[in-house]
C-alpha cells in the first residue's frame, strides 16, 4: 500500500507518529534544491524526515543511512515555520509516492546486564507483519543500553549472529571495552 501526502497530511502524520519519511536525495539533488551540503563533507545521499518534538516540527537529514551522521534543521534555521512548510512541501514533491509504514512485533528474548552501572546488552526478535509489498523474514537485533541511550549494533538470523555482528561493529567504531565480545566469551564459548 502506498500513500501520497500533501503538506497538511504530512504535518498531521508526523504529529501522530513523531516522524515521517519525506524523501531520499543524492547530495547533488539536495544542492539543486538549495541545501548547502558543503559543510557535511563527503556523503552520497540523505534521507529526509519531518520530525515532531511535541512542541515544534523540524527536519532531520540522515546522511548515507548512518544514525551517527545526521543534521537537524529547525524552523528558526530556515527563517520561520512558514519556510519550513515550504521546504517540507518541496521534499514531498521530490518523492511522489510514499509507502505506508509496515508493522513488526518486537520481543526481548535475552538480556545480559553488566552490574549496577555497567549497562546491558539486549537481544530482540523482530517479526515483521507481512503486507502485499513487504515480506521480510524475522531477525534478531543486538543493542547496548548504557543507561542513557539504547543503540542497535548488530543483526542476524539467530541471537548469536546478532551479537557477533554487533561485536564486529563495536570493535570497528568504539575504543571502550566491547560488551558484545564479553558476552560471546561468557555465554557462547
Amino acid at each position: 500500500m502506498t500513500q501520497n501526502f500533501d503538506l497538511k497530511q504530512a504535518l498531521k502524520k508526523a504529529q501522530e507518529t513523531g516522524e515521517l519519511f519525506l524523501a531520499s536525495l543524492t547530495k547533488e539533488q539536495l544542492q539543486k534544491l538549495g541545501f548547502d551540503a558543503s559543510v557535511f563533507g563527503e556523503f552520497k545521499f540523505a534521507e529526509v524526515y519531518l520530525m515532531w518534538s511535541g512542541e515544534e516540527f523540524f527536519l532531520k537529514y540522515l546522511l548515507d543511512g548512518d544514525v551517527k551522521q545526521y543534521y537537524i534543521e529547525r524552523p528558526k534555521d530556515l527563517g520561520g515555520e512558514e519556510y519550513l512548510h515550504e521546504v517540507v512541501d518541496m521534499y514531498l514533491r521530490q518523492n511522489t509516492v510514499l509507502e505506508e509504514p509496515g508493522h513488526a512485533t518486537i520481543l526481548m528474548v535475552k538480556i545480559h546486564p553488566f552490574g549496577p552501572n555497567g549497562g546491558a546488552v539486549y537481544v530482540y526478535q523482530v517479526a515483521p507483519q507481512p503486507t502485499d509489498y513487504m515480506r521480510i523474514q524475522s531477525f534478531y537485533l543486538a543493542t547496548f543500553d548504557d543507561q542513557n541511550t539504547e543503540v542497535p549494533w548488530g543483526m542476524g538470523f539467530t541471537p548469536k549472529e546478532a551479537i557477533e555482528d554487533a561485536e564486529r561493529k563495536w570493535a570497528k567504531y568504539e575504543e571502550e571495552e566491547n560488551p558484545f565480545k564479553k558476552i560471546l566469551e561468557e555465554v557462547y564459548n
